[in-house]
């Protein structure tokens, strides 16, 4: 019988033998109605009742991952033209892959849906079938609902990251089907999004065929017209991804330098409104951003560091200076109208750092730049030590000390100046007691 397959694994996760019985029943009948039923109507019934089941009960998706996959599969491969049929199967599996909505053992239910993905992605069939939904007809379906279930199912099984990536470059044109989805509906459109960030974690080649389909213009046009900065998750989830696109990859940072899209940046760190509290929303979007930037000229140093990367970062940071993000970089955390979260103002001198430490057009620059600090001018610079030296967040201090770090670095001048203002006779001097003083 099709349900003494499950009890090894319902023991394991939820207890003893008996605890599961109750669902493994049902959906045992439900799985041999789909299976053996006659009529279209019974059949339509018992996977309508099962999506339900496996919406409530992470036991019921233990039994379907042991004994139901495959009828499931063998319903999504041999029925595409009856679409309630298909829609149905495609949004169990979807179930099977998702906590229930009344989660009170979120332990228990993470490792079913962990050993359901495995289950499922061990079978070498399954993700190309998922794939296959995505093409054009009559290969694939042109089906809203299909097509959204069908990479739902394919984000679920991203707690086998690897074996998902191979499987996806190993099916012809795979990741260019993907892209493709990118440019669907809304809803289709963000979950290929969110299967994009999975997929191109980590992955080199992913990564490029990604950015050669396009990739980084369709990002930002998305982000543009999703409000870029002062936009919701979407923009997000766009900015991961363009920043899981340029992570330790230097001929993509080449590419998205040589295509122009450096200029953009700045318009992805700047708010429609300043002042007033950060929303939560616009506080992680410029996180992201910043953090874009951050890989494009961080790429020499620390777990960013590959040789491509490193050949690349001070080419970046040239194109960086240029387009205009330093200014922000400085404005963002300092003087009177820096902005109110700590985390992206933090974020935004350790850029600022990374920069400065690399080019020494960055120094000259920062040597320049001035800030509005209570109703008077200040040099960015003395900002930057009354913040090392003031600021209460031990990060945003540190961050700050990095920033002056990289600036004395390999800058003589710049040293002289810091020493020769220790004497309190110049203007320089001056300002750097009041900061010290506060």
């Amino acid at each position: 019988m099709l349900g003494k397959l499950t009890k090894n694994l319902g023991g394991v996760v939820f207890g003893g033998p008996e605890s599961g019985d109750t669902e493994d029943n049902a959906v045992e009948g439900l799985l041999q109605r789909v299976a053996d039923g006659v009529l279209p109507e019974d059949r339509r019934d018992a996977m309508e009742q099962l999506r339900d089941l496996l919406q409530d009960s992470a036991k019921a998706q233990a039994a379907v991952g042991a004994m139901g996959f495959p009828i499931l599969c063998e319903v999504i491969r041999e029925e595409r033209k009856d679409l309630d049929m298909l829609r149905t199967a495609l949004e169990c599996l979807t179930n099977a892959f998702t906590s229930p909505a009344a989660s009170v053992q979120a332990q228990q239910e993470s490792q079913v849906i962990g050993v359901n993905a495995e289950i499922f992605s061990r079978d070498k069939q399954n993700v190309p079938m998922l794939l296959g939904l995505l093409e054009a007809e009559p290969v694939g379906v042109a089906d809203f609902h299909v097509r959204y279930h069908a990479l739902q199912i394919l984000t679920g099984l991203s707690s086998s990251p690897h074996r998902l990536q191979e499987a996806v470059l190993a099916y012809p044109m795979g990741v260019v089907r993907l892209m493709d989805m990118m440019a669907e509906r809304e809803v289709v459109r963000n979950e290929a999004l969110l299967l994009m960030i999975v997929l191109t974690h980590s992955n080199a080649d992913i990564q490029k065929i990604a950015a050669f389909e396009g990739a980084f213009d369709r990002l930002l046009t998305i982000i543009k017209a999703e409000g870029a900065a002062d936009g919701g998750v979407v923009v997000q989830d766009c900015l991961q991804l363009l920043q899981s696109l340029l992570r330790r990859n230097g001929s993509n940072q080449r590419m998205f330098r040589e295509l122009g899209n450096i200029a953009v940046l700045p318009s992805l760190l700047r708010l429609q409104q300043r002042g007033g509290s950060l929303g939560r929303q616009q506080a992680a979007n410029l996180l992201y951003a910043l953090e874009a930037v951050r890989v494009l000229i961080a790429g020499a140093s620390g777990v960013l560091a590959t040789a491509a990367a490193d050949a690349e970062a001070p080419h970046n940071a040239e194109a960086i200076l240029a387009s205009g993000v330093v200014d922000i970089l400085v404005g963002a955390p300092l003087g009177d109208h820096a902005v109110s979260s700590t985390a992206v103002r933090t974020q935004a001198l350790e850029c600022l750092a990374a920069i400065v430490h690399i080019s020494p057009a960055a120094k000259a620059k920062l040597r320049a730049a001035n800030c509005a600090m209570r109703g008077s001018s200040i040099s960015a610079v003395v900002a930057l030590l009354q913040t090392a030296l003031q600021r209460q967040d031990p990060q945003e201090r540190q961050a700050a000390e990095a920033v002056l770090q990289a600036y004395c670095s390999d800058n003589p001048s710049g040293q002289t100046e810091l020493l020769g203002s220790l004497a309190a006779g110049g203007p320089f001097g001056k300002q750097l007691l009041g900061a010290l003083a506060g």
